[in-house]
């Protein structure tokens, strides 16, 4: 890490293999920029306004520069961190609470344990586990404006959350002019247009939904410079930098992505990626019996034609085309053996016979099978 603030962060890899640079950095930014949650108003609802266009007596604003504001506030949830120093620091003090009152839970806990096994045994019931609770829904805020010429995002500020940029202005009201207003905060990822945060089963004809910008990331960006590692001069050095809102932590937002990242890469993981094998009868089944399977293929595919008792004209025809093998042969197709000098449909009817008994077909992908490399 090269700087650190709470809103940002520039961070320095080295050194890479060539070319990782910028396929690391491009894929750690998209990420960043798209996959990280956070919250944001989705609808907005005001007394007497039905549609996005509308204006409101008294209000400088029309409804859609209201809601270009309300899109601006940005907001960090309280029960979560900023950043690593923090967790630690709360970690420390709960450990320190803890050591206190454990002399006193002890006894507690073992008069307690007592008291609830004599009264089980009485009673015979089985031990119940506690059903954790549902998530609680985020809160909605409800406001009355009046008595104000400027409404800023600190007005709007819900229990247990809190706007990082309280003076930012939502709309200016001329005097003795009030309205209510009530906005729905939601949780998401990225970015999240009007249309899907539009509830179907909501009939209110004035919650107007809007776009949501969850991401708590401002910017990102990533420079790839050459790095020399002892002789070698191309290996790669990444620099990336991050600015947040405030609501998440330069660092914390680029372990997140690093997270993300990795458990999508986790798909291909050895226990998960399905080989494809060739679609023969009888391939499948143990590696054992797949290179059993590949080593006869091999050979039959590499077996002489004038080994496969032809007629004298099919021989010929395909030996002036300069078709030898079984494997050459099964590469054509039917309409491209016609087009060969002198072959015929008994010749085309012999050799399809031969590769019905052989299992085998007319345009076939042999490349699998690398018999160039023998």
């Amino acid at each position: 890490m090269l700087e650190a603030s709470s809103t940002f962060g520039k961070f320095e890899f080295r050194p890479l293999e060539p070319g990782y640079g910028i396929t690391i950095g491009n894929a750690l930014r998209r990420i960043l920029l798209s996959s990280l949650e956070g919250y944001a108003f989705s609808s907005v609802k005001i007394e007497g306004v039905d549609h996005e266009f509308a204006t409101i007596p008294g209000v400088m604003e029309d409804m859609t520069n209201i809601i270009l504001n309300l899109k601006q506030v940005r907001f960090k949830c309280l029960g979560a961190p900023l950043s690593e120093e923090d967790d630690e620091e709360e970690e420390a003090e709960t450990e320190e609470v803890e050591a206190e009152k454990a002399p006193e839970e002890k006894e507690e806990k073992e008069t307690e344990g007592d008291d609830e096994g004599e009264e089980a045994e009485e009673a015979g019931e089985d031990e119940v586990v506690e059903e954790e609770d549902e998530p609680e829904a985020l809160p909605k805020v409800w406001i009355n404006v009046s008595d104000t010429d400027v409404l800023k995002a600190g007005a709007l500020q819900p229990a247990g959350f809190e706007v990082l940029n309280p003076e930012m202005e939502i709309c200016h009201l001329a005097p003795g002019t009030s309205f209510q207003m009530e906005l729905t905060l939601s949780k998401g990822r990225g970015y999240v247009p009007a249309d899907e945060n539009r509830d179907p089963s909501n009939s209110d004809v004035q919650v107007i939904a809007i776009d949501s910008i969850f991401t708590p990331i401002r910017n990102v960006k990533y420079t790839v410079e050459n790095f020399r590692v002892e002789q070698k001069t191309d290996y790669e050095k990444l620099v990336l930098e991050i600015e947040t809102d405030g609501s998440i932590h330069p660092k914390d937002a680029l372990r997140e992505a690093a997270k993300i990242l990795i458990h999508h890469f986790m798909l291909f993981s050895d226990d998960r990626i399905a080989v494809e094998t060739p679609e023969q009868p009888g391939v499948g089944g143990t590696d054992e019996e797949f290179d059993e399977e590949l080593a006869r293929m091999r050979q039959l595919l590499k077996t002489k034609l004038t080994d496969m008792n032809l007629s004298v004209r099919a021989l010929n025809c395909l030996k002036s085309a300069n078709v030898e093998t079984v494997g050459e042969l099964v590469q054509y197709n039917k309409s491209d053996l016609l087009k060969f000098r002198n072959f015929g449909k008994k010749s085309l009817t012999e050799l399809d016979e031969l590769l019905d008994s052989l299992e085998l077909s007319f345009g076939m992908d042999i490349t699998k099978y690398k018999l160039d490399k023998d």
